[in-house]
């Protein structure tokens, strides 16, 4: 979002920060961004946007941005954000964009739970360890909220990815999923609580795969972006099918690969990919 904003100054609230208001409006933009801040600061109610990334923030603790009713966008990206509770985002009923990439949230799904966030048993081959994750009422406080980026974690007991906590979102059109540590597999559920999404990106350390089916959980899509699509994949023609098969039952407009295919590529893959989507919406 472009804006007409007036030089910065430090914060008289907090000295770590710097402020900015946008030309004749009470909008305040506080910039706090690599700070080496481990606590969301205490900042005044007519905030408009707040950036926090960078920092070493760990937490969101119940009701922090409780008076901040007018928040636009809100910024936790590349902090050390390990859960998340269930009130964590009570106040924010304007916010339109949320960036919570890069954190080691264990599970960005949202099991089953109405009060309280989750503690749950998560088993490696070697490590056995408690992990607090968030519940499905987390999100229930930004139901206008048109974009989100986050990553993807290992599912947690089958569950799915995006589960039913996006549900409240029902005003989410643009979805950026940054890192994954397993493809993504897009089938008839994936995306299925977010009915309006027109605009999904993976980020380059992100891995995507669709199967038959997949179509039904995209059918608000218009746009796509990705990277290393064959990422612990067999590159074959047979997937060229699925993907372009699914796609046409799809309104997409735009599908963009970047950097997807390898160099020891035995033929030219936009040859069956665009003899498929032939007669498409693309």
């Amino acid at each position: 979002m472009d804006a007409d904003l007036k030089l910065s100054s430090v914060c008289i609230f907090n000295t770590q920060c710097r402020c900015f208001n946008e030309t004749g409006t009470s909008k305040l933009h506080v910039d706090c961004a690599n700070k080496m801040i481990e606590k969301i600061p205490e900042v005044p109610q007519n905030i408009y946007i707040f950036n926090l990334q960078h920092n070493r923030i760990k937490k969101i603790e119940d009701n922090v941005f409780q008076s901040l009713t007018t928040l636009f966008l809100l910024d936790l990206s590349y902090n050390e954000i390990t859960s998340l509770k269930s009130n964590s985002f009570e106040g924010l009923g304007e916010l339109k964009v949320l960036k919570l990439n890069v954190n080691p949230l264990k599970y960005s799904g949202f099991p089953v739970s109405i009060s309280h966030s989750l503690c749950i048993k998560h088993t490696t081959d070697s490590v056995s360890e408690r992990t607090n994750i968030f519940s499905d009422k987390t999100m229930s406080d930004l139901r206008t909220l048109e974009k989100l980026e986050i990553d993807t974690h290992v599912p947690i007991e089958r569950k799915l990815i995006f589960g039913e906590g996006y549900k409240y979102l029902n005003h989410l059109i643009s979805l950026n999923i940054g890192r994954c540590y397993y493809p993504v597999l897009v089938d008839e559920k994936t995306f299925q609580f977010m009915p309006h999404l027109t605009t999904i990106s993976f980020d380059i350390q992100c891995s995507m795969f669709i199967i038959p089916g997949g179509h039904q959980s995209l059918q608000s899509i218009r746009q796509l972006y990705m990277h290393h699509l064959f990422k612990n994949l067999i590159p074959d023609l047979l997937y060229f099918n699925y993907l372009t098969n699914e796609f046409k039952l799809t309104p997409i407009e735009t599908l963009s690969f970047q950097d997807t295919f390898p160099d020891s590529f035995g033929y030219y893959p936009w040859n069956p990919i665009s003899k498929n989507l032939y007669n498409s919406s693309l």
